[in-house]
Protein backbone atom coordinates (compact mmCIF):
# COMPACT_ATOMS: atom_id res chain seq x y z
CA UNK A 1 0.00 0.00 0.00
CA UNK A 2 2.98 2.59 0.36
CA UNK A 3 4.46 1.75 -2.82
CA UNK A 4 1.22 2.22 -4.18
CA UNK A 5 0.56 5.79 -2.60
CA UNK A 6 3.98 6.35 -3.79
CA UNK A 7 3.41 5.52 -7.24
CA UNK A 8 0.20 7.71 -7.12
CA UNK A 9 1.80 10.92 -5.60
CA UNK A 10 4.37 10.40 -9.10
CA UNK A 11 1.25 9.95 -11.36
CA UNK A 12 -0.78 13.44 -9.51
CA UNK A 13 3.01 15.19 -10.03
CA UNK A 14 3.44 14.77 -13.13
CA UNK A 15 -0.01 15.26 -13.98
CA UNK A 16 -0.21 18.45 -12.07
CA UNK A 17 2.50 19.89 -14.28
CA UNK A 18 0.46 18.76 -17.47
CA UNK A 19 2.69 16.12 -18.43
CA UNK A 20 -0.04 13.55 -18.13
CA UNK A 21 -0.59 10.63 -16.49
CA UNK A 22 0.83 8.44 -18.98
CA UNK A 23 4.51 10.04 -18.17
CA UNK A 24 3.58 9.80 -14.25
CA UNK A 25 3.47 6.08 -15.35
CA UNK A 26 6.48 5.75 -16.68
CA UNK A 27 8.18 7.68 -14.01
CA UNK A 28 6.73 5.69 -11.25
CA UNK A 29 7.90 2.62 -12.94
CA UNK A 30 11.23 3.19 -13.21
CA UNK A 31 11.14 4.55 -9.33
CA UNK A 32 9.30 1.84 -8.31
CA UNK A 33 10.65 -1.38 -10.55
CA UNK A 34 10.00 -3.82 -7.63
CA UNK A 35 6.50 -3.04 -7.10
CA UNK A 36 5.77 -3.02 -11.13
CA UNK A 37 8.20 -6.05 -12.28
CA UNK A 38 9.65 -7.85 -9.35
CA UNK A 39 13.58 -7.80 -8.37
CA UNK A 40 14.98 -9.58 -11.37
CA UNK A 41 17.33 -7.53 -13.19
CA UNK A 42 15.95 -8.96 -16.29
CA UNK A 43 12.66 -7.63 -15.58
CA UNK A 44 13.74 -4.40 -14.55
CA UNK A 45 15.56 -3.50 -17.93
CA UNK A 46 12.11 -5.13 -19.91
CA UNK A 47 10.88 -1.38 -19.60
CA UNK A 48 7.23 -1.13 -21.78
CA UNK A 49 6.80 -4.34 -21.13
CA UNK A 50 6.38 -3.92 -17.40
CA UNK A 51 6.45 -0.32 -17.51
CA UNK A 52 2.76 -0.87 -19.01
CA UNK A 53 1.16 -2.74 -15.60
CA UNK A 54 2.13 1.20 -14.29
CA UNK A 55 0.47 2.94 -17.23
CA UNK A 56 -3.01 1.10 -16.91
CA UNK A 57 -2.50 1.96 -13.03
CA UNK A 58 -2.15 5.58 -14.57
CA UNK A 59 -4.52 5.14 -16.97
CA UNK A 60 -7.42 3.88 -14.79
CA UNK A 61 -6.48 6.44 -11.89
CA UNK A 62 -6.07 9.60 -13.64
CA UNK A 63 -7.86 8.99 -16.73
CA UNK A 64 -4.79 9.50 -19.07
CA UNK A 65 -5.48 8.25 -23.00
CA UNK A 66 -5.09 4.77 -23.47
CA UNK A 67 -2.33 4.40 -25.86
CA UNK A 68 1.19 3.14 -25.62
CA UNK A 69 4.03 4.80 -27.87
CA UNK A 70 6.63 1.90 -28.95
CA UNK A 71 9.09 4.89 -30.56
CA UNK A 72 7.78 8.07 -28.45
CA UNK A 73 10.68 9.98 -27.52
CA UNK A 74 11.31 11.60 -24.46
CA UNK A 75 10.97 14.90 -25.50
CA UNK A 76 7.51 13.88 -26.94
CA UNK A 77 7.16 11.96 -23.67
CA UNK A 78 7.62 15.27 -21.33
CA UNK A 79 6.05 18.23 -23.64
CA UNK A 80 3.51 19.96 -21.87
CA UNK A 81 -0.22 19.18 -22.82
CA UNK A 82 -2.81 22.47 -23.31
CA UNK A 83 -5.08 22.86 -20.43
CA UNK A 84 -8.83 22.24 -20.60
CA UNK A 85 -9.33 25.22 -22.46
CA UNK A 86 -6.79 25.11 -24.75
CA UNK A 87 -4.34 27.28 -23.87
CA UNK A 88 -0.33 26.12 -22.04
CA UNK A 89 -0.16 28.03 -18.49
CA UNK A 90 2.88 30.87 -18.84
CA UNK A 91 6.09 30.20 -17.77
CA UNK A 92 6.68 31.56 -14.41
CA UNK A 93 10.37 32.12 -13.96
CA UNK A 94 10.62 35.05 -10.63
CA UNK A 95 9.66 35.32 -7.26
CA UNK A 96 7.41 38.12 -6.52
CA UNK A 97 7.60 39.39 -2.84
CA UNK A 98 5.31 41.40 -1.64
CA UNK A 99 5.76 45.06 -0.27
CA UNK A 100 8.17 45.40 2.85
CA UNK A 101 9.24 41.55 2.59
CA UNK A 102 12.89 41.37 3.71
CA UNK A 103 14.71 38.58 1.52
CA UNK A 104 17.60 37.93 3.17
CA UNK A 105 21.34 37.44 1.23
CA UNK A 106 22.75 34.68 3.77
CA UNK A 107 23.46 31.23 1.86
CA UNK A 108 20.50 29.23 3.47
CA UNK A 109 17.70 31.72 2.11
CA UNK A 110 19.33 32.52 -1.36
CA UNK A 111 19.06 28.85 -1.80
CA UNK A 112 15.24 28.24 -0.28
CA UNK A 113 14.80 30.90 -3.11
CA UNK A 114 16.18 29.33 -6.29
CA UNK A 115 14.27 25.85 -4.53
CA UNK A 116 11.22 27.93 -4.47
CA UNK A 117 11.50 28.78 -8.60
CA UNK A 118 11.53 25.83 -9.65
CA UNK A 119 7.89 25.39 -8.24
CA UNK A 120 6.37 28.11 -9.30
CA UNK A 121 5.36 25.96 -13.02
CA UNK A 122 2.40 23.83 -12.29
CA UNK A 123 0.48 23.05 -9.21
CA UNK A 124 3.15 20.39 -7.48
CA UNK A 125 2.10 19.99 -3.73
CA UNK A 126 5.01 21.64 -1.66
CA UNK A 127 5.72 20.90 2.25
CA UNK A 128 6.88 23.59 4.19
CA UNK A 129 8.96 22.48 7.20
CA UNK A 130 10.46 24.92 9.49
CA UNK A 131 9.81 26.04 13.15
CA UNK A 132 7.41 28.76 14.91
CA UNK A 133 8.09 32.61 13.52
CA UNK A 134 10.79 31.38 10.43
CA UNK A 135 7.99 32.83 8.25
CA UNK A 136 6.43 29.57 6.70
CA UNK A 137 3.23 31.62 5.87
CA UNK A 138 4.59 34.54 4.09
CA UNK A 139 6.80 32.24 1.93
CA UNK A 140 3.56 30.21 1.09
CA UNK A 141 2.01 33.64 0.12
CA UNK A 142 5.17 34.06 -2.46
CA UNK A 143 4.94 30.77 -4.05
CA UNK A 144 1.67 31.75 -4.73
CA UNK A 145 2.10 35.53 -6.04
CA UNK A 146 4.72 33.90 -8.34
CA UNK A 147 3.15 31.21 -9.51
CA UNK A 148 0.27 30.97 -12.62
CA UNK A 149 -2.16 30.50 -9.80
CA UNK A 150 -1.84 34.54 -8.50
CA UNK A 151 -4.57 35.82 -10.24
CA UNK A 152 -6.49 33.36 -7.48
CA UNK A 153 -7.17 33.28 -4.31
CA UNK A 154 -4.80 32.73 -1.47
CA UNK A 155 -6.22 31.16 1.61
CA UNK A 156 -4.53 29.83 5.09
CA UNK A 157 -6.13 27.32 7.15
CA UNK A 158 -4.56 26.96 10.86
CA UNK A 159 -5.64 23.11 11.62
CA UNK A 160 -3.88 24.28 15.17
CA UNK A 161 -5.98 26.75 15.96
CA UNK A 162 -9.37 25.38 15.36
CA UNK A 163 -11.13 22.95 17.05
CA UNK A 164 -11.37 19.89 15.85
CA UNK A 165 -15.19 19.49 15.54
CA UNK A 166 -14.96 22.44 13.84
CA UNK A 167 -12.20 21.90 11.27
CA UNK A 168 -14.12 19.75 8.59
CA UNK A 169 -16.76 22.32 8.66
CA UNK A 170 -14.07 24.85 7.79
CA UNK A 171 -12.18 23.42 5.12
CA UNK A 172 -14.97 21.95 3.61
CA UNK A 173 -18.16 23.86 4.04
CA UNK A 174 -21.67 23.14 5.81
CA UNK A 175 -24.78 23.29 4.34
CA UNK A 176 -27.88 25.13 5.75
CA UNK A 177 -30.18 23.49 7.97
CA UNK A 178 -27.46 20.44 8.72
CA UNK A 179 -28.74 20.97 12.17
CA UNK A 180 -30.58 23.36 14.35
CA UNK A 181 -29.82 26.72 13.71
CA UNK A 182 -26.73 25.99 11.38
CA UNK A 183 -26.23 28.96 8.46
CA UNK A 184 -24.95 27.87 5.24
CA UNK A 185 -20.99 28.39 5.28
CA UNK A 186 -18.65 27.77 2.53
CA UNK A 187 -15.42 26.00 3.25
CA UNK A 188 -11.72 26.58 3.11
CA UNK A 189 -11.29 24.35 -0.22
CA UNK A 190 -14.05 26.07 -1.91
CA UNK A 191 -13.37 29.44 -1.10
CA UNK A 192 -9.53 29.12 -2.50
CA UNK A 193 -11.16 27.30 -5.78
CA UNK A 194 -8.52 28.53 -8.57
CA UNK A 195 -5.94 29.76 -6.02
CA UNK A 196 -3.69 28.53 -3.41
CA UNK A 197 -4.59 26.66 -0.13
CA UNK A 198 -2.43 26.93 2.86
CA UNK A 199 -2.51 24.20 4.97
CA UNK A 200 -0.86 25.74 8.18
CA UNK A 201 0.43 23.05 10.92
CA UNK A 202 -0.80 20.01 9.50
CA UNK A 203 0.74 18.16 11.69
CA UNK A 204 -2.01 19.08 14.42
CA UNK A 205 -4.69 17.81 12.04
CA UNK A 206 -7.24 14.98 14.36
CA UNK A 207 -6.30 11.89 12.78
CA UNK A 208 -10.21 10.62 11.68
CA UNK A 209 -10.41 14.12 9.32
CA UNK A 210 -6.63 13.32 7.89
CA UNK A 211 -8.91 10.48 5.98
CA UNK A 212 -10.98 13.22 4.69
CA UNK A 213 -8.43 15.32 3.55
CA UNK A 214 -6.82 12.74 1.72
CA UNK A 215 -9.71 11.91 -0.40
CA UNK A 216 -10.16 15.70 -1.07
CA UNK A 217 -7.00 15.82 -2.81
CA UNK A 218 -6.86 12.63 -4.55
CA UNK A 219 -10.80 13.01 -6.23
CA UNK A 220 -10.05 17.10 -6.36
CA UNK A 221 -13.32 17.33 -5.17
CA UNK A 222 -15.01 17.98 -1.47
CA UNK A 223 -17.99 16.87 0.50
CA UNK A 224 -19.94 20.03 2.66
CA UNK A 225 -21.20 18.42 5.80
CA UNK A 226 -24.86 17.82 5.33
CA UNK A 227 -24.35 18.39 1.45
CA UNK A 228 -23.10 17.28 -2.01
CA UNK A 229 -19.53 16.49 -3.33
CA UNK A 230 -17.96 19.92 -5.40
CA UNK A 231 -15.40 19.94 -7.78
CA UNK A 232 -12.71 22.15 -6.78
CA UNK A 233 -9.03 23.44 -8.85
CA UNK A 234 -6.84 24.04 -6.33
CA UNK A 235 -3.15 24.00 -5.36
CA UNK A 236 -1.69 22.66 -1.82
CA UNK A 237 0.67 23.81 0.25
CA UNK A 238 0.67 22.73 3.20
CA UNK A 239 3.30 23.78 6.67
CA UNK A 240 4.25 22.21 9.92
CA UNK A 241 6.57 22.73 12.71
CA UNK A 242 6.23 18.97 13.76
CA UNK A 243 8.46 16.24 12.83
CA UNK A 244 5.97 14.14 10.84
CA UNK A 245 8.23 11.50 10.92
CA UNK A 246 8.08 10.76 14.87
CA UNK A 247 4.16 11.31 14.25
CA UNK A 248 3.47 8.93 11.58
CA UNK A 249 5.81 6.23 13.84
CA UNK A 250 3.80 7.34 16.36
CA UNK A 251 0.23 6.40 14.41
CA UNK A 252 -0.14 9.50 14.68
CA UNK A 253 0.06 10.81 10.74
CA UNK A 254 -0.87 8.77 7.70
CA UNK A 255 1.89 8.41 5.38
CA UNK A 256 -0.35 8.33 3.00
CA UNK A 257 -1.47 11.75 3.29
CA UNK A 258 2.49 12.36 3.69
CA UNK A 259 3.36 11.20 0.40
CA UNK A 260 0.01 13.21 -1.08
CA UNK A 261 1.33 16.89 0.20
CA UNK A 262 4.76 16.37 0.55
CA UNK A 263 5.29 16.59 -3.53
CA UNK A 264 8.55 18.74 -2.25
CA UNK A 265 9.65 20.01 0.69
CA UNK A 266 11.23 22.85 1.32
CA UNK A 267 12.71 23.52 5.06
CA UNK A 268 13.09 26.86 5.93
CA UNK A 269 16.13 27.91 8.28
CA UNK A 270 15.78 29.18 11.53
CA UNK A 271 17.12 32.67 12.41
CA UNK A 272 20.50 31.59 13.94
CA UNK A 273 21.34 29.35 11.21
CA UNK A 274 21.36 32.74 9.07
CA UNK A 275 22.56 35.72 11.71
CA UNK A 276 23.40 37.77 8.66
CA UNK A 277 20.54 38.57 7.70
CA UNK A 278 20.15 40.34 11.41
CA UNK A 279 20.91 43.62 10.44
CA UNK A 280 19.00 43.87 7.15
CA UNK A 281 15.52 42.65 9.13
CA UNK A 282 16.26 44.97 11.67
CA UNK A 283 16.88 47.74 10.13
CA UNK A 284 13.61 46.52 7.95
CA UNK A 285 11.52 46.20 11.24
CA UNK A 286 12.82 49.59 12.41
CA UNK A 287 11.77 52.05 9.95
CA UNK A 288 8.30 50.19 9.75
CA UNK A 289 7.92 51.19 13.53
CA UNK A 290 9.50 54.42 13.34
CA UNK A 291 6.78 55.21 10.90
CA UNK A 292 3.72 53.75 12.52
CA UNK A 293 5.00 55.56 15.75
CA UNK A 294 6.30 59.07 13.73
CA UNK A 295 9.49 58.88 15.85
CA UNK A 296 12.69 59.99 13.88
CA UNK A 297 15.00 57.17 15.44
CA UNK A 298 18.77 57.37 13.80
CA UNK A 299 19.43 53.62 13.49
CA UNK A 300 20.97 51.08 15.99
CA UNK A 301 24.56 51.28 17.74
CA UNK A 302 26.64 48.99 16.72
CA UNK A 303 26.69 47.07 20.89
CA UNK A 304 22.88 46.83 20.44
CA UNK A 305 23.01 45.23 17.07
CA UNK A 306 25.82 42.85 18.57
CA UNK A 307 24.15 42.04 21.23
CA UNK A 308 20.60 41.44 18.79
CA UNK A 309 23.10 39.38 16.25
CA UNK A 310 24.68 37.09 19.08
CA UNK A 311 21.05 36.15 20.70
CA UNK A 312 20.26 32.66 19.32
CA UNK A 313 16.31 33.75 18.75
CA UNK A 314 14.47 30.85 19.50
CA UNK A 315 11.02 32.78 18.28
CA UNK A 316 13.01 33.38 15.01
CA UNK A 317 11.58 36.49 12.80
CA UNK A 318 8.74 36.94 14.28
CA UNK A 319 10.59 37.29 18.14
CA UNK A 320 13.15 39.79 16.40
CA UNK A 321 10.26 41.49 15.38
CA UNK A 322 8.64 41.75 18.54
CA UNK A 323 11.71 42.74 20.33
CA UNK A 324 12.57 46.09 17.45
CA UNK A 325 9.08 47.16 18.09
CA UNK A 326 9.41 47.13 22.19
CA UNK A 327 12.61 48.84 21.19
CA UNK A 328 11.48 51.58 18.73
CA UNK A 329 8.65 52.10 21.25
CA UNK A 330 10.91 52.53 24.05
CA UNK A 331 13.21 54.83 21.91
CA UNK A 332 13.38 58.79 22.58
CA UNK A 333 12.35 60.65 19.49
CA UNK A 334 15.62 61.53 17.48
CA UNK A 335 17.84 59.05 19.64
CA UNK A 336 19.43 55.27 18.23
CA UNK A 337 18.27 52.23 19.60
CA UNK A 338 20.89 51.26 22.60
CA UNK A 339 21.72 47.81 23.97
CA UNK A 340 20.95 49.13 27.02
CA UNK A 341 17.37 49.13 25.49
CA UNK A 342 17.22 45.55 24.57
CA UNK A 343 15.38 42.99 26.97
CA UNK A 344 17.12 41.32 29.82
CA UNK A 345 16.87 37.95 28.76
CA UNK A 346 18.22 38.47 25.39
CA UNK A 347 20.96 40.46 27.01
CA UNK A 348 21.37 37.92 29.88
CA UNK A 349 21.61 34.27 27.64
CA UNK A 350 24.82 32.99 27.55
CA UNK A 351 26.73 32.94 23.98
CA UNK A 352 28.35 29.95 22.76
CA UNK A 353 31.96 29.83 23.24
CA UNK A 354 34.49 28.70 20.57
CA UNK A 355 36.45 25.68 21.83
CA UNK A 356 39.36 26.58 19.49
CA UNK A 357 39.92 29.64 20.82
CA UNK A 358 37.59 30.49 23.88
CA UNK A 359 35.86 33.40 22.22
CA UNK A 360 32.16 34.06 21.43
CA UNK A 361 32.59 32.63 17.57
CA UNK A 362 31.16 35.48 14.88
CA UNK A 363 29.47 32.39 13.08
CA UNK A 364 27.58 29.16 14.25
CA UNK A 365 27.66 27.85 10.75
CA UNK A 366 28.95 23.86 12.04
CA UNK A 367 31.95 23.33 9.40
CA UNK A 368 34.13 25.83 9.94
CA UNK A 369 33.84 26.14 13.72
CA UNK A 370 34.65 22.10 13.78
CA UNK A 371 37.81 22.84 11.08
CA UNK A 372 38.92 25.36 13.61
CA UNK A 373 38.24 22.68 16.45
CA UNK A 374 39.81 19.87 14.26
CA UNK A 375 42.66 22.04 13.62
CA UNK A 376 43.77 22.59 17.39
CA UNK A 377 43.20 19.25 18.39
CA UNK A 378 45.44 17.83 15.91
CA UNK A 379 48.13 20.25 16.60
CA UNK A 380 47.66 19.31 20.41
CA UNK A 381 48.36 15.63 19.40
CA UNK A 382 51.44 15.90 17.42
CA UNK A 383 52.62 18.50 20.12
CA UNK A 384 52.15 16.15 22.73
CA UNK A 385 53.90 13.02 20.48
CA UNK A 386 57.03 15.16 19.24
CA UNK A 387 55.84 15.13 15.63
CA UNK A 388 55.25 11.49 15.51
CA UNK A 389 52.20 11.21 13.20
CA UNK A 390 51.54 7.37 14.47
CA UNK A 391 51.65 8.43 18.02
CA UNK A 392 49.45 11.71 17.41
CA UNK A 393 47.12 9.29 15.39
CA UNK A 394 46.71 7.07 18.31
CA UNK A 395 45.96 10.24 20.67
CA UNK A 396 43.22 11.28 18.48
CA UNK A 397 41.67 7.50 17.98
CA UNK A 398 41.95 7.71 14.31
CA UNK A 399 44.47 6.16 11.50
CA UNK A 400 48.36 7.29 10.57
CA UNK A 401 46.46 7.23 7.27
CA UNK A 402 43.29 9.20 8.12
CA UNK A 403 45.35 11.95 9.73
CA UNK A 404 47.82 12.82 6.64
CA UNK A 405 44.54 13.32 4.72
CA UNK A 406 42.80 15.64 7.71
CA UNK A 407 46.36 17.52 7.59
CA UNK A 408 46.24 18.21 3.95
CA UNK A 409 43.19 19.17 4.26
CA UNK A 410 43.21 21.91 6.98
CA UNK A 411 46.90 23.02 5.89
CA UNK A 412 48.95 21.79 8.98
CA UNK A 413 52.54 21.55 8.14
CA UNK A 414 54.91 19.97 10.74
CA UNK A 415 58.77 19.85 10.33
CA UNK A 416 59.28 16.71 12.40
CA UNK A 417 57.48 14.68 9.48
CA UNK A 418 60.63 13.77 7.52
CA UNK A 419 62.98 12.65 10.87
CA UNK A 420 58.93 10.32 11.72
CA UNK A 421 59.65 8.61 8.20
CA UNK A 422 62.08 6.60 10.01
CA UNK A 423 59.66 5.75 12.52
CA UNK A 424 61.26 7.63 15.48
CA UNK A 425 59.87 10.81 16.77
CA UNK A 426 61.84 14.52 15.79
CA UNK A 427 61.79 15.10 19.62
CA UNK A 428 60.32 13.64 22.57
CA UNK A 429 58.44 14.92 25.27
CA UNK A 430 60.20 15.75 28.51
CA UNK A 431 59.70 13.09 30.95
CA UNK A 432 56.86 13.54 33.73
CA UNK A 433 58.19 13.75 36.97
CA UNK A 434 57.89 10.75 39.37
CA UNK A 435 55.43 11.38 42.36
CA UNK A 436 56.93 9.77 45.37
CA UNK A 437 54.39 7.58 47.47
CA UNK A 438 53.64 9.31 50.70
Amino acid sequence: PEDRARMDMVVGITDSYGYGALVGGVAAYHLFPDFVGGKNEGMRASGIANGRKVIEFAMQTKGASPFIAGDLSLADLFRPRPLHNGTVRPAVRSLVFPEGYVPGDSTAMTSLYEQMKSLLQGDLPVLLLGETGVGKEYLSGILHASSARRSGPFVAVNCAAIPAELLESEMFGIRKGTATGVVERTGSFQRANGGTLLLDEIGEMPLALQAKLLRALQEKRVQPVGGELVAVDIRVIAATNSDLQRRMDAGLFRRDLYYRVAGFVLRVPALRERKEDVAGLVEAFLRGFARETGKAVRGVTEKALRALKDYAWPGNVRELQHEVRRLVYLCPDGQALESSMISEHILLTPQPVDPATGEIPASLELEPNLGRLESRLIREALGRAGGNRTQAARLLGISRNGLAIKMERLGIKDSAASVESKGEPASRPPPRPQRRAE
